[in-house]
């Protein structure tokens, strides 16, 4: 580490926060996410939802051109530069919750993709979908192990905090550093004793920064690899109609007029908002695919229950009697998984705790007449919520789960006791491929 002259004696702690990792928030490279033409690109790929990505991929381009919206042969394009125009959108339309798409599984729009596409103001859409985006799941690979931040909210809150603005070296150097909330003041305090000093000290800090973490390669450091990272996260982080980018030093700079909205969405996070933990994708997307979802604790608890994850209760403080009752509801799943038959004679497990973008399917099985069976778990859930669940997953193993489209699927819900609100459910929807089964356990410990 660069000695400090003594009058910047005071940003030791600053150094010595900067030097303990090299994590920051990182935005994948892709097309300007602001670009005018994303929603009309979208409005292409939709016209793809159900082929497979590998295969689509050379008609959306086609189609791209078709829509007057790339030029396949302009300015001396290759192929390989179309496939780069194509993987950029297709990075865009994942990073914003819009659609599912892989190489060998199909294109599935999400419930935010279609609001989006239907949407008298798709920036309303979009705006919600950064505000939920957090740093702390499985697409972001070590940062989003080490980190538990909503990028978003956290600048927002900068923002308030520093006279509505921040600078590009203020970006770089402390807020993209942030990993948690609880660096907001030290943030915030760092920024306002940055503002006192001479472009000169200034450009001396940057410089000791820059000399801790020598990566190598095209990137040399973290603060040059931060700054090359920095328009990609821009984009994603002011893709609202409450932050402008007026380019020049200043980086980000929240309207005057929208204040008091910033700070009714910061505090509706600060004060309502959990962070869930998501260990696979899948999980993660379809959670972040439906912009009508919002972190609460209830909304965590039921992840965790849908996962077959009770144990993680424990972080959102749920009850004991909550996590007493869905550890019980797991050993019932546990018992299920290797007696599968006893819910019905020739039934053959395919997966337990099936991914879907969904969400994850507690039994998937087939039975003797070669039909698909998705098995749920009532798990305490209301009777109409389990109901839509259900034909969900049934809807989507059959629409866009490749090894069983066009399949009969039906669906069996397993619970201590069949209700009348279940039955009614259940007759209200005119699930006739549901069945119901009940179970009788008990545990005795001496």
């Amino acid at each position: 580490m660069g000695k400090l002259p003594g009058r910047l004696k005071e940003w030791q702690p600053f150094l010595e926060w900067w030097a303990r990792d090299d994590v920051y928030w990182y935005f994948p490279k892709g097309r300007a996410v602001q670009s005018e033409n994303v929603i009309e690109a979208f409005r292409v790929l939709k016209n793809f939802e159900g082929s497979t990505w590998n295969i689509a991929q050379p008609e959306f381009l086609d189609a791209l051109e078709d829509a007057g919206l790339f030029n396949r042969r302009g300015d001396a394009q290759t192929e390989q530069d179309a496939t780069a125009m194509a993987r950029m959108y297709r990075i865009v339309f994942q990073f914003l919750g819009l659609a599912w798409i892989e190489d060998e599984e199909k294109i599935v729009v999400t419930p935010a993709g279609n609001a989006y596409l239907s949407a008298n103001n798709p920036e309303s859409i979009t705006a919600r979908q950064v505000q939920r985006y957090q740093v702390y799941n499985p697409t972001q690979g070590k940062n989003g192990l080490s980190l538990r931040i909503r990028p978003h909210i956290f600048l927002l809150d900068v923002l308030l905090n520093c006279e509505n603005f921040i600078t590009h070296k203020e970006y770089v150097l402390f807020v993209s550093r942030a990993k948690t909330d609880k660096e907001l003041d030290a943030v915030v305090d760092w920024i306002h004793e940055f503002r006192k000093l001479s472009v000169a000290d200034q450009n001396l800090i940057e410089l000791l920064a820059s000399e801790l973490h020598d990566l190598g390669g095209r990137r040399t450091n973290l603060v040059n690899t931060i700054k090359l990272n920095r328009s990609y996260a821009l984009q994603f982080l002011t893709y609202c109609d409450y932050l402008d980018r007026p380019g020049g030093k200043v980086a980000v700079k929240l309207r005057l007029s929208a204040k008091y909205e910033a700070e009714d969405i910061v505090r509706k996070y600060r004060t309502k908002a959990v962070f869930i933990q998501f260990d696979d994708q899948k999980d993660w997307f379809s959670y972040f695919g439906n912009h009508e979802r919002f972190p609460t604790r209830e909304e965590a608890t039921d992840f965790y229950i849908d996962s077959g994850q009770p144990e993680k209760m424990a972080d959102i403080e749920a009850s004991k009697e909550v996590i007493d009752a869905q550890i019980s509801e797991k050993m019932l799943e546990d018992y299920l998984e290797k007696n599968i038959q006893l819910l019905e004679d020739g039934l053959e497990l395919i997966g337990r705790q099936y991914r879907t973008i969904t969400g994850p399917i507690d039994l998937l099985c087939r039975d003797k007449d070669g039909a698909v069976v998705v098995v749920e778990l009532k798990k305490g859930r209301a009777s109409d919520k389990v109901i839509g669940q259900l034909l969900r997953y049934i809807g989507h193993v059959r629409t866009n789960e490749l090894d069983y489209e066009g399949q009969n699927v039906r669906g069996i819900i397993v619970s201590k006791t069949v209700d009348k609100n279940l039955e009614m459910a259940i007759a209200g929807m005119g699930a006739n491929n549901i069945t119901t089964r009940t179970f009788n356990a008990t545990i005795s410990l001496n």
